[in-house]
């Protein structure tokens, strides 16, 4: 029912769609459509809009879908070298893949039996991730495709209103419903503050 072609600010382009409420990305890594989020409306449209991050110094991806969240994706990609039992290493460096230095971030990797396994960074440099939970329960592949998790901000940009519609304007991200006159203007420096 969606799809975007996202042009971004490191002059790449991530093309995504979403089937039966799952978003997907196109990985050139595999060279198919990869699942990016599942549990999203399978009646309802996602809505795309990309706007600046002034803390990541990128853009990232807004998007909404018929509920009370907010969907942040960096565009983050890599691919899997080895792990420890805190770690996860990608055979690129981090500076070139677009990941999220701050905040809450998760990313995950597709294992051997191609389910997807997320984790939680809690620091990153060079080619290295450090991770809550333990990446050698699982086999992973060399090479296996790692993605920036999206991130969700729940309630935003207020308790019990719905997310229908996005537009970004002088990197102000205006919301609307479908059920609601009512429009929520962001702040241009923070696409999550609405005060």
């Amino acid at each position: 029912k969606s799809e975007f072609s996202w042009k971004n600010s490191s002059q790449g382009e991530i093309f995504l769609r979403e089937v039966n409420g799952t978003l997907e990305w196109y990985s050139a890594t595999s060279s198919a459509w990869e699942t990016l989020l599942t549990g999203l409306s399978t009646t309802k449209i996602v809505r795309f809009a990309p706007a600046w991050n002034v803390t990541e110094l990128i853009d990232i991806l807004l998007f909404v879908n018929n509920s009370s969240i907010l969907y942040e994706w960096s565009g983050g990609q890599g691919t899997y070298a080895s792990s420890t039992s805190t770690t996860i290493v990608l055979n690129e460096t981090l500076a070139s893949g677009r990941w999220l230095t701050s905040g809450t971030r998760l990313i995950r990797v597709k294992d051997s039996g191609g389910t997807w396994r997320e984790f939680t960074v809690t620091s990153q440099t060079a080619s290295t991730f450090t991770v809550t939970e333990d990446p050698t329960a699982y086999t992973f592949a060399a090479g296996a495709i790692v993605v920036q998790s999206v991130r969700s901000n729940a309630t935003t940009p207020a308790s019990g209103f719905t997310n229908d519609v996005i537009k970004v304007f002088q990197n102000q991200a205006i919301i609307g419903s479908n059920t609601s006159q009512r429009l929520y203007v962001s702040s241009n420096i923070s696409y999550t503050t609405y005060t």
